[in-house]
């Protein structure tokens, strides 16, 4: 009878044991995954700053390029533009067939 019940002890020793160790893994992954999540919302407002500042810089850019006279109307003899001309040749192609 004593054997038995000191089988019992070491095995409900055993799962208590096993149960605090699968706990702590349990609550090191979780910390983890918000550790992770944290990352991943960081990274986001980094990259959303980096494009703000990239779109600025070329705003910026492209205003200088025009007080300087860098940038000069493109469009051709006749007054249509590039999309114009493009939307035009298109639709002539498909009023041929």
């Amino acid at each position: 009878m004593e054997n038995k019940t000191q089988a019992e002890a070491a095995s409900s020793s055993n799962y208590a044991e096993a149960l605090a160790s699968y706990e702590t893994m349990i609550r090191e992954r979780d910390e983890e995954i918000e550790r992770l999540k944290k990352d991943i919302t960081d990274s986001r407002r980094a990259w959303q700053k980096e494009q703000r500042l990239i779109s600025s810089a070329w705003y910026e850019l492209g205003i200088q390029l025009q007080r300087r006279g860098g940038i000069k109307d493109t469009g051709s003899p006749g007054g249509a533009s590039w999309l114009t001309q493009q939307r035009n040749l298109l639709e002539s192609r498909i009023n041929r067939r």
